[in-house]
């Protein structure tokens, strides 16, 4: 037995699996730059500790 979703139904779906993809990888690219920043304060730190 085969279900017919409604096409505004099927859209919202489509829609919302796009935007959680979309989320996932913002936050991950924001994790990398969080962690470049670190390691960039991190580099900046024991250079200044003349390491």
């Amino acid at each position: 037995m085969q279900i017919v979703l409604p096409r505004s139904l099927r859209l919202m779906m489509v829609l919302a699996v796009a935007t959680s993809l979309e989320i996932r990888s913002i936050s991950q690219r924001r994790m990398q730059e969080r962690e470049r920043l670190r390691n960039a304060q991190e580099g900046a730190f024991w250079a200044r500790r003349g390491l």
